[in-house]
């Protein structure tokens, strides 16, 4: 087989890696899944990931995960959306890269919402860089949405959202 990409060399392995997912719900609130790619050339695998999640009603969520890319990337998290009474909700995630021994970035928010209003404040820590000296820099930023609903929002919501639909498989507003 001869496959390539626009500005890459010709592939000529005789067989390609297989790619698989695993999904295993054993009731209507906990899910397994697992992807990968088996690498036939060498058998290993290549790229794996492992999320165990929690959900007993559609605003509360949990998440257990695991990536795994050879020789780049070994990192686990943690997430959740959960509200504790009608009105509030707390979010907050952890990711760790294993494989350089530090975190990649946490967060920490609360939510509030009401029939006419609601706000919500989450504060987040990402890993940016090495500086020359060699230690971690972290971008730090808050983010504060006000929502007027049926009428406005005051703030970047849409940063807001993607960062909790991104970060917490399963969220919903």
């Amino acid at each position: 087989r001869q496959v390539t990409l626009p500005g890459q060399s010709i592939d000529t392995t005789p067989r390609s890696s297989l790619f698989g997912t695993i999904s295993i719900a054993p009731d209507q609130y906990w899910r397994l899944r697992s992807d990968f790619q088996w690498n036939t050339e060498q058998s290993h695998t290549e790229i794996g990931n492992a999320r165990l999640q929690y959900k007993p009603e559609k605003d509360n969520v949990v998440n257990l995960d695991y990536r795994f890319q050879r020789n780049t990337l070994r990192t686990y998290g943690a997430s959740t959306a959960w509200r504790f009474n009608p009105s509030w909700r707390v979010l907050a995630g952890h990711q760790f890269d294993v494989q350089n021994d530090h975190k990649l970035e946490n967060f920490f928010g609360i939510q509030y919402d009401s029939c006419c209003w609601g706000v919500r404040l989450v504060l987040r820590e990402r890993f940016d860089k090495l500086d020359i000296s060699n230690n971690l820099v972290f971008d730090q930023a808050l983010y504060l949405t006000l929502e007027l609903k049926g009428l406005s929002n005051i703030g970047r919501q849409t940063d807001t959202r993607s960062l909790l639909e991104t970060q917490i498989y399963g969220y919903t507003e």
